[in-house]
């Protein structure tokens, strides 16, 4: 939020250790969505803020005040989100795993926010560093995991819920258009996605133990 922001910068300019991270759904997305009828679905914590606070956030990217942008992913089914109407009991959380890459692509390099190189520190190499998993992530170093995205700049699609493979079986940004989409991913040297057609094996994920965060 903006308020978080003038927070963050003040922790920052006394010369305090702090990482701070934010999600697509707070760049674009705003409490408007929640005064429609499916308002449970756009539910989450913190809550959705108005758009002075989505430009303040983009603002803090700029400035590299914040070091990473996440997917914060539920994979909750509209069902379950439909379980409730209490913002008490409805179940926080929405889908983005699907559409991290794009959406800051095209709305945060496209718009000159930041360039790939930031880009690819705010999704890949700060977070391997955070959590101490550096170089084996986050770099392409000789000897590393060799974990891939092929990314074609000028495919444009528009983001719709048919698209989408989680058990959510909807997104958030449903209508939205980008410019800009990942057509491959390798995972460890193997293709485990291509052209939307996914190859990975039941069981090849592999624990990661994370170590003492390499950026403090």
């Amino acid at each position: 939020s903006k308020k978080g922001y003038r927070a963050l910068k003040e922790i920052k300019k006394n010369g305090g250790k702090i990482l701070a991270e934010t999600a697509p759904h707070y760049l674009l997305l705003t409490k408007d969505l929640l005064k429609r009828e499916d308002a449970q679905k756009y539910f989450m914590t913190p809550p959705l803020r108005g758009k002075e606070d989505n430009e303040a956030l983009w603002e803090a990217l700029r400035d590299k005040y914040i070091s990473v942008i996440d997917t914060d992913h539920c994979s909750y089914t509209t069902e379950q989100k439909f379980l409730s109407s209490n913002c008490l009991d409805i179940l926080a959380g929405i889908p983005g795993s699907e559409t991290l890459l794009p959406l800051v692509y095209s709305y945060g390099v496209k718009r000159g926010y930041f360039n790939v190189k930031n880009m690819v520190n705010l999704l890949s190499t700060n977070p391997a560093k955070i959590f101490g998993l550096y170089p084996e992530k986050g770099s392409l170093e000789v000897g590393t995991d060799a974990d891939l995205v092929i990314f074609d700049p000028k495919k444009e699609i528009i983001i719709s819920n048919s698209q989408q493979h989680t058990a959510a079986g909807y997104t958030p940004f449903d209508g939205f258009k980008v410019k800009g989409y990942p057509t491959t991913t390798i995972l460890r040297g193997k293709i485990i996605i291509n052209n939307n057609r996914f190859y990975g094996e039941r069981g090849g994920g592999k624990f990661l133990k994370g170590k003492r965060s390499g950026l403090y």
